[in-house]
Parts: C-alpha cells; structure tokens; sequence
C-alpha cells in the first residue's frame, strides 16, 4: 500500500476514536459524570462542616459553600431538630421529610466516614422581602421532586452534643444540556473531518513525495547511474536516508572505478608476459643459437610473474567466497623472510634495488606459513612498487616481550591522511604508473589484510607524505 494509503488511514482512525471518545463523554456519559462530581461537592462541603463545626465564622462557612459548591447545607441533633438557621439565599433549598431525616441519622451514626446517598427531595423557594422572586400577585411555584445526591455524617461539638451535618446537591435535568452538545459534536466532525484531510494531504505530501523521488533515483543507482542525487528534506529521517544514499552512490561510483582500473590493469599484466613468453618461444623456435640459458630464464621469469597474477586473483576470489581456511604450524619466521629475499636477485642485480633485512635474532611464531609468507612478499613487493629514486626497501624485525613486529619501509612518496582509509581495499592504488619491475596485480594489500584478519594479527601503516611509509604486522611470538 503506498504510504499516502497509509497515512490517510491512519489519520482517519485516529479522528474517527477521538470522536467517538467525544461523544461517549459528553452524551453517553455525561449524566454519570455529572452525579458524580455533584456527589464530590456534597461530600467535600460535608467534612468542611464536620471539622469547622466550633468555628465561630462557621455560618459563614457554610453560606460560602452554599454558593460556590451549589449545595444546601443543613444541621440537626440526634432528634431531628434544625440546629442552625441560616440566611436564605437564591438557590433552591430541599427538605428533608422526617422519615429520610432518621434513615440517615441512623445510619450516620454506625459509621465515622461520609455517608452518601441519591433519594428524591421535595425543593422549593423561600420568598421574603428582602429577596422577592416573584411580582404583583403571581404564586410561588409549587413544591416538586427532584432527585438530589444527600451526605450525612455524625459529628460532636465542643459541648459534647452530637449534631448531624447534611449537604444536599440537587441535580438538575441536562437534557437541553446533552441535547446542545450533540449538535455541537456534528459541527465539531465536520470541522474535524476537514482539518483531517487538510493534514493527511500535506504531511502524505511531505513524507511520499521524497522517498518517491528517492525511490526513482536508486532504480537509476541499480541501473549503474552513479552520478544520480539524492535529496531529500523536510524530516530528519529522509535527510539522513538522502545523505547516506548519496554515500553509497558515491562509493560504488569509486568501486566502479577502480574496477575498471584493476581490469585495465590487470589485462596489462596478462598481455605482457604472454607476449613475451610468445616472443622468445618463436625466436628460440627461428633463429638458430637462440636457445640459450638467457631466454629461457626470461620465459621462465615471465611465467612466474603469471602464475603470481592468477594467484592473486584466485586468493581474492577465496576471500570474497569465505572459504579460505588456516593451517597453523610452527615456523621460522625470519627463516621464512629470507627465503622469500632469494626471490629478488635478479630484481637486484639487474635494477640496482637495494632490500635490506635487518634481524637480531631469529624468532618462531605459530600460523600459516604459506599465507604469512604471501603477507610478507606482497608487503615488499608494494615497497618495491612505490619506493623513491634510491630503490631502497627496508624490511625489519622488532622482537618485544611476547610479539615480533615485521617493518617494511620504502622512501617513495608516502600516503596522505585522505588515501589512509583506502589502501587496504581492493582495486585500490595510489597511482597509476605501471612499473615493468612491480610484481604483482594491485590487489596485494587487499589480501594482506584479510590474511592478517584471519590470524587475529595486529597491522597497520605509518606514512607521511614525501618521507615514504612503512607497513607493519605483528605475531605472538612462540618460545620453547
């Protein structure tokens, strides 16, 4: 369901219970809750009586409550009598028939708490000159019923004589009063109904329209148009999903790049030693007295420099796969880094490389030989790819308490602090240059780093720019 459906819904059942919460306050319930806050005004006046009744101002007291709680107040002795004589005042006032005077006396008496009860009383006026209601020679109204909430409680004064307090509320008939509020809930819909499909439409407006326009711009982004923009505002959440999908975009534009990149590199790197290879094959093949140790150690060179391209590839393949498994052992670490050295005497001899690899003493660890072997020729052929002018790649072995730390420097360019993040991914380079002498597919910190992971190894560069780098591993040292 799109999500303009939805917030029509959902506003719709929200507006549809709020009204009808209305109405089941003000009609449904409406008389429930007036008995109820009418029975509260009679018992709070009640026990205001009970614990003023030596008050010398009581008569105050009790005119006061008489108009702002709209109650009559009455008080008796255990006969019945009337006890206080008040001034009459523009309420109507009830009486309490001597029957239902000795109910609630009886009553009041067994209990120390307010007694409330809803009875009919008779209600009526008293007409004096002072408060006249009524003019010439038209009557009184007569005497009617009304139903009234009455409180009652027993209480002793100061002379030890027990009085019966009692508050009358009486309750008037709210029909023209429900009947007022039903037609305003009509109005009150209608206008309701108003505001709700004016809000649904704007805020639909302001929810649907970017993450529709969103939605657009990742179908392009799926297409491979990483150039496309995403914007989005007026809610935080849809400016944070806008930000994070133009990251993204821009990532895998990056991603794509250098894709392209690793395959124009790596198709250089396959042509070359298959040409090659080609190449001297024929004229071995041609030309009488070719056949020399020379050319075939050329093919041989080359078909090394393949194997190692393949290899590579195929290592990443196994990484991205999962399925590439440790087989730890013990070994001579910097036996095994010596032996790797043997591997560039050729790089030497004829390109004036100097590798220096600085020991004090020899050291055994506990992993894969093979891959920390692959972590370290990767690792020197990266310095010998970037190293400066001098050709110079140091690599040395620093032993603490219980770990040694393999240093592999070169005096090239070094890497800025915006390329840090970067190099250990893969199609990754830092430049372009293709060095006849590098061996290797671009792909070698790559799979240093995953092979480090994999051994739970700490790794990591120092560079700074113009002064070269040096890349770093570290091993738990395994001692007899």
């Amino acid at each position: 369901m799109p999500i303009k459906g939805k917030i029509l819904i959902i506003f719709g059942c929200f507006i549809f219970l709020m009204l009808l919460f209305l109405w089941l306050l003000q009609t449904v319930f409406l008389e429930s809750f007036y008995k109820l806050v009418k029975t509260q005004n009679a018992r709070s006046s009640t026990l205001a009586v009970v614990d003023n009744i030596d008050h010398e101002n009581l008569k105050v007291l009790i005119e006061r409550l008489q108009y702002e709680e709209d109650v009559n107040i009455q008080i008796f002795d255990v006969s019945g009598e009337e006890q206080l004589v008040l001034a009459q005042t523009p309420h109507p006032s009830v009486r309490l028939s001597p029957e239902i005077l000795s109910h609630l006396i009886q009553i009041a008496e067994k209990t120390d708490k307010p007694y409330t009860e809803l009875i009919q009383l008779e209600n009526f006026r008293y007409p004096n000159e002072e408060n006249n209601l009524f003019v010439g020679n038209v009557p009184p109204p007569a005497k009617n019923q009304i139903q009234t909430t009455v409180c009652a409680m027993m209480t002793t004064n100061a002379d030890g004589q027990q009085l019966l307090v009692v508050a009358c509320a009486p309750i008037s008939p709210i029909d023209s009063i429900t009947e007022t509020l039903q037609i305003q809930l009509i109005f009150i819909s209608f206008i309701l109904l108003a505001i709700f499909f004016l809000l649904a439409h704007v805020l639909s407006k302001q929810i649907a329209e970017p993450i529709v326009h969103m939605n657009h711009a990742a179908q392009k982004l799926a297409a491979g148009n990483y150039q496309e923009d995403f914007s989005g505002e007026g809610y935080q959440e849809i400016a944070e999903l806008s930000a994070t999908l133009n990251y993204a975009a821009r990532e895998l534009g990056k991603v794509e790049k250098l894709r392209q990149e690793l395959i124009a590199n790596v198709s250089h790197d396959l042509r070359t030693p298959l040409t090659m290879i080609k190449g001297y094959s024929e004229i071995m093949r041609d030309i009488p007295g070719e056949n020399t140790p020379e050319n075939i150690q050329i093919i041989i060179d080359e078909t090394t420099r393949l194997n190692s391209l393949v290899t590579d590839m195929l290592d990443l393949s196994k990484l991205q796969a999962g399925v590439m498994d440790l087989t730890p052992i013990r070994f001579n670490l910097t036996e095994s880094i010596r032996t790797i050295l043997t591997r560039y005497v050729k790089l030497i001899e004829q390109e004036h490389y100097k590798i220096i690899f600085s020991a004090a003493e020899d050291v055994w660890v506990v992993a894969d030989e093979l891959k920390i072997s692959q972590v370290v020729y990767n690792l020197i052929n990266n310095a010998i790819h970037y190293t400066g002018a001098d050709k110079k790649v140091t690599i040395t072995q620093t032993v603490r308490e219980k770990t040694v730390r393999i240093a592999v420097s070169d005096t090239g360019q070094g890497i800025s602090e915006e390329q840090k993040p970067y190099i250990w991914q893969r199609y990754y380079r830092i430049d372009q240059t293709h060095k006849r002498s590098a061996i290797g597919s671009g792909l070698g910190l790559f799979i240093v780093k995953n092979v480090l992971d994999l051994h739970g190894a700490r790794y990591g560069v120092d560079s700074c720019e113009g002064k070269g780098s040096v890349f770093w591993f570290e091993l738990q040292l395994d001692r007899l």
